[in-house]
């Protein structure tokens, strides 16, 4: 492995060729999951290893203070840090990155001075995500740009978080928590601060010590992490599962959102478990075969047609999640369980399956059909709704459908049918910001940018199927106040409608008058992308 030197505490190794050996013995003196995983991805682009030697990591000193110092062992306080790049570099390009040097950066990687467990504090590049099962296209939804500080030299990553549980400080609860408020906290600062997993772990249970003693931990049960996400600023929405459709649509609003969501698991003979979601695969084919549409129940008596309706998380094969002990971006795949699935499970445990059976109805599936693949049962969801959040993506879902229904039979159309439905919750401003990049008619852009709205606010989109298929394209969409509630009046907390048959739209003010305008014709626009609605004011 050829290297160059940096200075007393810099230290750069070109793995481009193939040798990982020193790497390896740094990361992991034992097999590890999760650090196959991580070097698993590394492999596929990276080309240069920066390691910087005596840093300062955030977490570890929060945990060094608040657990480590007390034990007799000496612990060391300084960790080192592993800068990664998709270049090829040499001494020169560390005393004055260039902007080609600053484009392939992928991310950091702290290595915490303990004896197993070493990574710690991690930022993966969204370039470093792989593609999903069947060549399905994958999203990390839930991303944030990251500012770094190299020798001077600064530089800036677009990905998520992840670190591995040190089972004294942190357990994987503790982790999954401070995956989704780290992201949290970067993409929406100042409304989220940021936590240590130090602090989320003494959170979570300085009112419930039902597992015991905060530290050394012994993990969370569901409502201590709910408590912790409380007293962190969040709204958390708790959700058990009770079948696969309903499971992945449920959590498709949040991810969709950016927003993360912890997902509960747990592995007959082994015990619980929790993940966070930050992504999610798409099958940009939107192959219908083996699916069926959903019909709107109050449609079959309206006289207008049956609305049909395809929910766009049935395009959505897996989730993207971050596992403590099994890696950055896993795949994560939900079905319906049945007594096919307990021959994936050895024979001395078909007893607890069994057990488990009887209280939980869905499977999860990590890294199916690879070396890595883990077979348990979702538990639960809990979303770290921003306050404020008081509808839930169903309800919106619902409530944007039963306007669209009711729409088609007071204008006696036919329905345009079978429909693909995206529900997603969004800062209002971000929706305000893409409306001139998604080749929205005029005047409807205009009134978007200018009309009062709540914070955030959810979307509903309607697509045609091949119109959506073809070129991403919607034709119409529902905005609704995120305070309402799903027994509010219908339409009560509606802000904005739009829809070409016939070509209306309907603003709904704050004094609780409307406007209904007759807008002339107009063609489909592209669907809501967050790239689109990017601030360009930087956060620390």
């Amino acid at each position: 492995m050829e290297s160059f030197q940096y200075g007393r505490d810099f230290t750069g190794w070109d793995v481009g060729s193939g040798d990982w050996k020193c790497l390896t013995q740094m990361i992991y003196p034992r097999v590890s999951s999760a650090a196959e995983k991580f070097l698993k991805l590394l492999q596929t682009c990276c080309k240069t290893v920066v390691c910087e030697k005596n840093y300062i990591d955030l977490d570890y000193r929060a945990g060094y203070s608040r657990f480590y110092y007390l034990r007799h062992h000496d612990t060391e306080r300084r960790c080192t840090r592993l800068h990664f790049f998709s270049r090829n570099l040499t001494e020169s390009d560390l005393h004055d990155a260039t902007d080609e040097v600053a484009g392939g950066y992928l991310g950091y990687s702290v290595l915490r001075p303990l004896p197993d467990y070493r990574l710690g504090r991690t930022i993966f590049s969204e370039k470093l995500l792989p593609e999903g099962r069947d060549k399905t296209k994958s999203y990390l939804t839930c991303k944030a740009n990251y500012r770094v500080n190299l020798a001077g030299n600064d530089f800036e990553v677009t990905g998520a978080p992840w670190m591995q549980q040190d089972t004294l400080v942190s357990a994987c609860a503790s982790i999954a928590i401070w995956v989704a408020s780290w992201h949290m906290s970067h993409k929406h600062w100042p409304e989220f601060r940021r936590y240590d997993t130090a602090e989320i772990t003494d959170l979570a249970t300085q009112d419930n010590l039902s597992t015991g003693r905060s530290m050394p931990s012994e993990g969370l049960y569901p409502d201590q992490m709910m408590l912790g996400l409380n007293l962190m600023g969040y709204e958390p929405l708790p959700y058990d599962p009770s079948t696969a459709d309903e499971a992945r649509n449920r959590c498709y609003y949040y991810i969709e959102s950016g927003i993360p969501v912890i997902f509960g698991l747990y592995f007959p003979g082994i015990g619980g478990h929790a993940v966070t979601g930050v992504g999610h695969t798409l099958d940009e084919n939107y192959s219908t075969e083996g699916k069926k549409p959903r019909a709107w129940e109050d449609s079959v008596d309206s006289g207008t047609g049956i609305l049909e309706f395809w929910e766009n998380s049935q395009f959505v094969p897996a989730f993207v999640v971050q596992d403590d002990a099994g890696g950055p971006f896993r795949f994560l795949e939900i079905f319906d369980y049945n007594d096919d699935w307990n021959k994936c499970f050895s024979e001395k445990l078909q007893q607890k399956v069994a057990e488990c059976a009887r209280q939980w109805r869905c499977i999860a599936v990590l890294d199916r059909g690879t070396s890595l693949e883990q077979i348990c049962f979702l538990t639960y969801v809990i979303v770290p709704l921003p306050l404020g959040v008081t509808l839930d993506g169903r309800a919106a879902e619902m409530r944007a459908l039963s306007l669209l229904q009711a729409w088609y039979a007071d204008t006696d159309r036919q329905p345009r049918s079978p429909l693909v439905v995206r529900t997603f919750l969004q800062l209002s401003n971000a929706v305000k910001r893409s409306c001139t990049k998604r080749d929205m008619p005029p005047y409807i852009a205009l009134n978007i940018r200018r009309h009062l709205m709540s914070k955030w606010v959810w979307v509903t989109e309607f697509a045609d199927l091949e119109e959506l298929k073809a070129r991403k394209l919607v034709f119409g969409q529902v905005i609704q106040d995120c305070a309402s509630h799903a027994n509010s009046p219908d339409f009560f907390d509606l802000l904005l409608f739009n829809i070409p048959d016939p070509p209306t739209l309907i603003l709904v003010h704050p004094d609780g008058t409307d406007n209904w305008e007759d807008i002339g014709a107009y063609g489909s626009y592209k669907m809501f992308l967050r790239d689109m609605a990017e601030s360009k004011v930087a956060h620390p």
